[in-house]
């Protein structure tokens, strides 16, 4: 708060302010839009619900969070419609907003789903894809490396996450079917791990890596077969990883 001695806006000659017109008055501000106030508020429920600080099954209250972090009701309800779209909270009608568990017949169906769709990626893409689509998928791969140790532990979850995640979409745009991207993006698999991950990780980047490099070097040969297998092998291995570690959980977390 400005002292009242002190104008805002205007001149200072020291016995009066001379106001300019509006018009002529630069402020040095940044503006705040909603939609951004929105995207940060998503950002922080959707990593606390990732790391479990909003633990399965547990209510959401919007003027809570909305008080804890000094906005109004409009930002968090905003992300709270992204997150149930990403099926990570529940709306129940005249009971609240939940966080959605995640259990073991869940994953599989997604899983299962997720590796039939990058198949047919594959076979469309195996004749579709460009040189320089085919470029990106090792430069992205080759973007994991501040993301983990050079053992393979990940040092960045989110980050990890993130990245496999713009390596996987990349691989079902070379397919050039538009549908096919948006129901692979409805799976929301990157969000599915990283609740896993964000709890024991379940095997090695370096191995990720490899499996990503198998993929690659089909594409670069143009041999199907060769990216089937790489990509089978890759899903199965991923799925068989993180089917452990929800066991451990009593088969949902």
């Amino acid at each position: 708060m400005f002292p009242e001695s002190v104008p805002t806006t205007g001149k200072w000659n020291g016995d009066e302010t001379v106001h300019p017109h509006s018009s002529d008055v630069a402020y040095e501000l940044q503006p705040i839009h909603q939609p951004d106030l929105a995207d940060r508020v998503h950002a922080i429920l959707k990593e606390q619900i990732l790391r479990q600080n909003l633990g399965s099954g547990s209510q959401v209250f919007v003027d809570d969070i909305a008080k804890s972090l000094n906005v109004s009701r409009t930002p968090v309800q905003e992300a709270l419609h992204r997150l149930a779209i990403e099926d990570l909270v529940v709306v129940k009608p005249r009971r609240g907003t939940f966080v959605k568990p995640l259990a073991i017949e869940e994953f599989l169906e997604s899983s299962e789903l997720r590796e039939n769709l990058e198949l047919f990626a594959a076979r469309l893409a195996i004749e579709r894809a460009t040189e320089r689509q085919i470029a990106l998928l090792r430069e992205l791969m080759d973007g994991f490396t501040p993301y983990h140790t050079p053992e393979g532990k990940r040092t960045d979850i989110a980050g990890f996450s993130r990245k496999n995640a713009e390596f996987h979409d990349l691989h079902i745009q070379m397919a050039g079917n538009g549908k096919l991207l948006r129901v692979y993006r409805s799976l929301n698999i990157d969000v599915i791990q990283s609740r896993i991950y964000f709890r024991r990780e379940a095997r090695s980047a370096l191995e990720v890596r490899a499996e990503h490099e198998a993929i690659i070097q089909g594409y670069e040969e143009r041999n199907l077969d060769a990216v089937c297998r790489a990509v089978s092998l890759h899903c199965q291995r991923g799925r068989t990883g993180m089917l452990a570690i929800l066991e451990e959980m009593g088969g949902a977390l």
